[in-house]
């Protein structure tokens, strides 16, 4: 799933962070990072050195989640643009690593952010094998496991039966929604929802996509809520 890029594309993968979790959309720093300079009518793609020190750079400038919730070893990060991967994932590494050599902060993070968003026009049948999102009508979309919940303790969820959602940012935005019992809104808005991603428990649910484990405490309870955030509405 994504594996290069899962820790950069709004922790899309919810893998665990190597830093206290804080809001994975925080406001960008106001420090520019200076673009690498080339030469020539055609950029050149960037070298594995490049991409690795933009990476840091991002990382000491705190840009979004650079340096708060993702924190990356010049040996990590190389390790992480070398690994072997699958053909199908070449083209989306190729892309992280644009975004990534923006020169601006918030163009790296809107860059990043558009790449956690399910393509409408490549949608896949519940039943064919991938990682992009599964399509489904509306009706079903409107009967997801999920739409009706109000409260944390209204959500039943399990890895094989998860709560489903279009897009990591969609599943922050509604569970930004919900309140505990005393009406209290541990989660302020989508982008707080980042600190209470435990990580990912594998592929599973109806259409085996990657399962999301945020969970929640409020005064009363913890809630542990299994998210798949690749069913969408055609």
């Amino acid at each position: 799933m994504r594996t290069t890029a899962c820790l950069f594309v709004l922790a899309a993968c919810g893998g665990a962070s190597t830093a206290p979790k804080t809001a994975t959309n925080a406001t960008p720093s106001a420090t520019p990072i200076q673009p690498v300079a080339t030469t020539g009518a055609a950029t050149p793609p960037p070298t594995i050195e490049q991409v690795c020190d933009r990476v840091d750079e991002l990382q000491h400038a705190q840009c979004g989640a650079f340096g708060r919730t993702l924190t990356l070893t010049p040996l990590q990060c190389n390790q992480m643009f070398t690994d072997k991967i699958p053909q199908e994932e070449v083209a989306f590494r190729a892309k992280t690593e644009v975004c990534i050599m923006k020169p601006e902060c918030q163009q790296v993070s809107d860059c990043l952010a558009d790449l956690s968003k399910p393509d409408p026009t490549d949608l896949r049948e519940c039943s064919a094998a991938g990682d992009n999102a599964v399509g489904v009508s509306a009706a079903a979309y409107a009967q997801r496991n999920g739409s009706a919940a109000r409260k944390f303790t209204d959500v039943k969820s399990t890895k094989a039966d998860p709560i489903e959602r279009c897009g990591i940012e969609n599943a922050n935005a509604w569970l930004a929604t919900l309140t505990c019992s005393d009406g209290s809104h541990p989660i302020t808005d989508g982008p707080s929802a980042e600190s209470y991603r435990a990580g990912n428990v594998g592929k599973a649910g109806r259409c085996n996509s990657i399962i999301d484990d945020y969970r929640v405490t409020c005064a009363d309870s913890t809630t542990e809520i299994f998210i798949d955030a690749y069913v969408c509405p055609k």
